[in-house]
């Protein structure tokens, strides 16, 4: 860059930066190069010795650790209120309004259900779209939830994150997102250290809900939810108990996430969720499933893993007759011999992961029509 001339943005500096130490040529007026750069500190300014300095108005105000500490807590609870905040969101609210259909404005709201700063894994991203039924009945799903995630990616509603494989949101756009959502049609307490789930009268005008990475141990209501398409408790590591009635009273649940939990069985009222089409259960301590589930009719998708649940017997598997989609990981010999004899389970499977498979060097395809096709 020594020879070029060249605009340089740095967002977020927190210290003074030697730019020549990182291979990046002073700018000055000779050689007419510029360097930008955003931070909370007027030290940074100072350190890097910077020919003019600008205070953005939203915060310009805010001096002492305290104020700037507040204002942070302010802007995560009601980021509206930060003065010129709304300005910010009505912008991205215009980006929104123009990003061509519902269902893109539909699958870019679902994301603001997962924590700040959390990288979400594009297939779980895909499948709980599916399961909402915002990526339609085709064939295509996995296709087009991936052209979708391109999209909003294109227009910088999405980044990609640390791995390739996932996705997150931009703090300023979560909390747009969470600014436009009425506040009784999502409840959104992911990551806040929760014992306890909110109170059930909350639940009944929510439709989407999201109380993942908890430290909750058991629900002891049985909460009235006739709007409530999603509800998220995976790693909730502690979670071990439900009430019997639990989920008696969710007609329109879609999207169940029980994964990663300490669940070991399923309390009876799981086969009152008629409207069910994605089941995650993978990585918790579930030996058996409820025989009622086999004569509900459920079109689910289910995610089970064989590496947690070892002991769950594959013909309680069988017996949901109306199983389309089947993820399973084996970490045995034992485990791929067992899903392998199992002709229907073979259909459903759409992913298979494998791991701790020492000494696995081939694995051969099933030699049924079709069956390699599903993979």
């Amino acid at each position: 860059m020594r020879r070029k001339k060249f605009v340089l943005l740095l967002d977020d500096v927190w210290e003074g930066l030697d730019l020549e130490k990182i291979g990046i040529h002073a700018p000055s007026k000779d050689n007419g190069s510029k360097v930008v750069f955003t931070t909370h500190s007027m030290e940074v300014c100072s350190d890097m010795d910077t020919d003019c300095k600008l205070k953005v108005e939203a915060m310009a105000n805010k001096r002492s650790e305290h104020e700037w500490r507040y204002a942070v807590e302010i802007l995560h609870k009601t980021p509206s209120q930060v003065r010129g905040m709304e300005d910010v969101f009505n912008l991205l609210k215009f980006g929104y309004d123009n990003l061509g259909s519902d269902n893109l404005r539909s699958c870019l709201s679902y994301c603001s259900l997962f924590p700040e700063d959390y990288e979400i894994e594009k297939e779980q991203l895909i499948e709980s779209w599916a399961g909402e039924g915002f990526l339609g009945n085709g064939s295509n799903l996995h296709i087009m939830g991936h052209a979708i995630i391109g999209s909003l990616k294109v227009a910088c509603f999405l980044e990609t994150g640390e791995d390739p494989s996932r996705v997150k949101l931009h703090d300023v756009v979560r909390s747009f997102l969470l600014w436009i959502v009425p506040e009784q049609r999502f409840i959104m307490q992911a990551s806040q250290g929760l014992t306890e789930a909110p109170c059930g009268e909350r639940w009944e005008q929510a439709e989407r809900i999201s109380l993942m990475d908890n430290q909750i141990t058991k629900l002891s209501q049985s909460p009235h939810c006739p709007n409530l398409s999603t509800l998220l408790f995976h790693w909730n590591n502690g979670l071990s108990k439900f009430c019997d009635g639990f989920f008696q009273n969710m007609p329109a649940l879609k999207v169940l996430d029980l994964s990663f939990t300490n669940i070991k069985e399923l309390p009876p009222s799981i086969c009152r969720l008629a409207a069910i089409h994605h089941l995650d259960l993978s990585g918790t301590k579930l030996t058996t499933l409820p025989r009622e589930l086999g004569y509900h009719g459920w079109g689910m998708q289910t995610t089970a893993t064989a590496a947690d649940a070892s002991e769950l017997r594959l013909a309680d598997l069988e017996r949901l007759s109306s199983l389309d989609s089947l993820g399973f990981t084996a970490t045995s010999f034992s485990d791929l011999h067992n899903v392998s004899r199992s002709r229907f389970l073979r259909g459903c499977i759409h992913y298979l992961h494998i791991k701790e498979c020492e000494g696995l060097h081939q694995l051969p395809l099933s030699s049924y029509a079709g069956d390699d096709d599903q993979l």
